[in-house]
């Protein structure tokens, strides 16, 4: 057997079971990487909060209220990458456009920096299911209630990964609310129940690397992810 078939294989270190010391090892790697990147990063904080002043008006900050572990509400907080209008809606409507400075901070998932702040303090890990808006959770809550309370949502899964042009689909899409809701919603829950049905440290050790990955490669990354899933499904 290849050492690639061998890395993927099931029974592989990336797809044993999650142990308690894995799931210790997870919160002390959340809270040291969440601790030392708001320190490393503090001046780049300073360098875009003034960029997205300078070039847009709103505030610096986006902030939306969003479901955590045991149905919990917590504030998702990340850099504004749109334009500010009244009654914002999510998905985005076709008037609510996407700044230049946005872009970029979205292409390279600086706008996320901020929501280490919420992995430091427990209310989300850097890796795990990406946290859903409450009337999507209320909606669908068969689907949610099972998801909320095995895991923390996180920064990165497998579907910030393999949907990573979903804003420009939804631009895309006649009725961005009616597509999000009946297409890309129900593929979400499908890749956050895999993650959790192999949930373990290597795996999101894996996930960690593709979230640096996935910038600089989306399409090497998202092969990986892929090849990750493929020998999740039994």
């Amino acid at each position: 057997m290849s050492k690639e078939k061998k890395l993927f294989a099931p029974g592989s270190l990336l797809f044993a079971k999650m142990k308690i010391k894995d799931k210790i090892s997870k919160k002390v790697v959340d809270f040291s990487l969440s601790a030392v990147g708001i320190i490393l990063f503090f001046p780049l904080f300073a360098v875009i909060g003034i960029l997205v002043k300078l070039t847009s008006r709103g505030p610096v900050f986006f902030k939306q209220v969003r479901v955590g572990l045991n149905g919990e509400h917590f504030q998702i907080v990340k850099f504004r990458t749109m334009k500010t209008v009244k009654n914002p809606t999510f998905p985005p409507s076709h008037n609510q456009k996407i700044l230049k400075m946005g872009q970029i901070l979205r292409k390279t998932k600086l706008d996320e920096i901020p929501n280490l702040w919420n992995v430091l303090t427990g209310k989300m890990s850097i890796v795990g299911p990406r946290p859903e808006l409450p009337e999507f959770i209320e909606k669908y809550k068969s689907e949610f209630e099972p998801i909320f309370t095995e895991v923390r949502p996180g920064i990165v899964d497998f579907a910030s990964i393999l949907l990573r042009d979903e804003e420009k689909i939804l631009q895309q899409a006649e009725n961005p609310s009616e597509f999000y809701e009946n297409t890309i919603l129900p593929r979400k829950i499908e890749l956050i129940k895999m993650y959790i049905r192999r949930q373990n440290f290597g795996l999101d050790i894996c996930l960690m690397f593709l979230l640096f990955f996935v910038v600089i490669s989306p399409k090497n990354a998202q092969f990986i992810a892929r090849k990750l899933m493929e020998n999740s499904e039994i």
